[in-house]
């Protein structure tokens, strides 16, 4: 892929509501994990069929909220989402796990908070089933929901 098809993506909404970021004339669309995600970096790069992502791919985004902190989206998609593995990562949180239907269906999500502890979230089925705190020797202490 030349760097002239790697073109900045256009932020689209749906009259259902529903977001996606498409690529330049010709490109890949892919549904928006979250609308925190509306400010798109990079297009999506990876296997296309029938103008939605398909396949291994990526890309990049900012958050509204922080425009400063990039992510990197990469995994595989199936009918513009993610579909099957996939890691979400920026300099300050990591997601790792299965997507379905751009849904968190078996992920852990890490970070640190403002005090420099780290934590994470475990997600099921696109609820937290377990939030985790850790502490100065290693030792984390879990909360699970029922």
């Amino acid at each position: 892929m030349t760097i002239a098809a790697v073109i900045t993506v256009i932020l689209v909404s749906l009259a259902s509501s529903v977001s996606f970021a498409q690529t330049g004339k010709g490109g890949c669309k892919v549904f928006l994990i979250s609308e925190s995600q509306l400010t798109i970096v990079t297009a999506y790069t990876g296997g296309c069929k029938n103008g939605l992502a398909d396949g291994q791919g990526s890309y990049k985004y900012s958050s509204i909220n922080d425009p400063n902190v990039t992510f990197s989206v990469n995994g595989k998609f199936r009918n513009g989402k993610l579909n099957g593995n996939a890691t979400i990562t920026s300099s300050q949180t990591s997601e790792r796990g299965e997507f379905r239907e751009n849904v968190q269906w078996n992920t852990i999500y890490k970070a640190v908070d403002d005090k420099g502890v780290p934590f994470e979230y475990q997600f099921r089925k696109g609820e937290i089933f377990a939030s985790c705190r850790f502490n100065g020797q290693g030792k984390r202490n879990c909360t699970y929901r029922n």
